[in-house]
C-alpha cells in the first residue's frame, strides 16, 4: 500500500511539473505554414509548453499568451514555447508587445536572454546565431551568454549579440525592422 501511494504521488508530481501546459493561443496567421504541419494553424488553436521547437517555413503568426503578452513571428523562423513567460528563438524574427502584467517575459537562446521591463521590442536571430535586439518602447534587460552583468537597453536603441554571447555592440536602431501586427481578414501587415 505504501509503495502504491508513493507511486501515485510520484506520478502526480511528474504530471504537474512535466506535463504540457497550454499557455498561448494562435490569434492570427497570414500565409503561414509550419514545417511538417505538426502544429495547428487555425485561429484560437492552443499551444503548449513542451511541444518542442516549431519551424515556421512561410508567412507570419501572431500568438496571444494567457498573460496578454503578444508575439508576432516572421518566417523563416524556429522557436519554442518554454513557458507562459518565455519563448526560445533559435532563428528568425520576432516582435513582442508586453503589457505591464506580463513584465519579465523573456526571449532566449543559448547565447542571450532579453528580459522585458514592460515594453515592445524585436529580436532577430541569424542562422549563425548572432542576434539583434531593437527596443521600440520601454526597456529590456540584456543578459548575454554566461556573463553575470546585465545591460539595460532603452527605447529607440539596438544591440547586436554574438552567437556565443561573448560580445555585444551598439547598432543602428531600425524602427521598421519588424512586423508589429497582422490581419488575415484584410491582408494587413504593419511594420
Amino acid at each position: 500500500a505504501a509503495a502504491s501511494v508513493a507511486a501515485m504521488l510520484l506520478w502526480a508530481a511528474f504530471a504537474h511539473f512535466y506535463a504540457p501546459v497550454g499557455v498561448a493561443v494562435l490569434k492570427d496567421s497570414l500565409d503561414a505554414q509550419w514545417s511538417k504541419s505538426a502544429f495547428p494553424l487555425e485561429n484560437s488553436s492552443r499551444y503548449s509548453t513542451r511541444q518542442g521547437p516549431m519551424v515556421l517555413e512561410k508567412g507570419m503568426v501572431k500568438f496571444l499568451f494567457d498573460n496578454d503578452a503578444q508575439i508576432i513571428v516572421e518566417a523563416p523562423a524556429k522557436l519554442e514555447i518554454i513557458s507562459i513567460r518565455e519563448v526560445r528563438l533559435y532563428a528568425g524574427r520576432l516582435f513582442a508587445r508586453i503589457p505591464p502584467g506580463a513584465s519579465g517575459f523573456t526571449i532566449s537562446s543559448n547565447a542571450y536572454k532579453v528580459i522585458d521591463i514592460g515594453t515592445s521590442f524585436g529580436v532577430q536571430v541569424d542562422t549563425g546565431g548572432d542576434a539583434s535586439v531593437h527596443v521600440m518602447k520601454g526597456s529590456v534587460n540584456l543578459v548575454p551568454g554566461r556573463m553575470a552583468n546585465r545591460q539595460v537597453l532603452h527605447e529607440k536603441n539596438a544591440m547586436r549579440i554574438s552567437q556565443d554571447g561573448a560580445s555585444m555592440r551598439v547598432i543602428t536602431y531600425n524602427d521598421n525592422a519588424f512586423v508589429r501586427d497582422i490581419s488575415s481578414n484584410t491582408g494587413y501587415v504593419w511594420k
